[in-house]
């Protein structure tokens, strides 16, 4: 069962997103996990774990692409491929849209 969430308005470098209010506790962990897609855990002396093919740089963009897949309902009133659109768009208005997306998620008050 699913249970119908609020939504909130975010404005920013002049485009619109509606998101939801909060990620889900099973959303949340997904997002967490996509951390660390691509990376192998490797034992090394000592019983120390390493990872190997971890980019960061890869790393926190698939931790933003899929917070956006998760929270995204419209942007700039389009209900569909909205995550590529807002992804498509110049990096600092990318930075200032989810600047606002997280600073709603993080309960922070402008």
């Amino acid at each position: 069962m699913e249970n119908k969430r609020e939504t909130v308005t975010v404005e920013a470098a002049g485009h619109k997103a509606e998101i939801y209010a909060y990620l889900t506790v099973r959303e949340a962990a997904e997002v967490e996990a996509s951390y660390y897609d691509g990376a192998r855990y490797v034992t090394g002396a000592g019983g120390t774990t390493n990872f190997e093919n971890f980019n960061l740089v890869r790393a926190e963009f698939q931790v933003k692409q899929k917070t956006l897949e998760k929270i995204l309902v419209s942007f700039d009133g389009e209900n569909s491929g909205q995550v590529d659109k807002i992804l498509s768009l110049p990096k600092e208005e990318f930075a200032a849209l989810f600047t606002a997306i997280t600073d709603v998620l993080n309960k922070k008050k402008a």
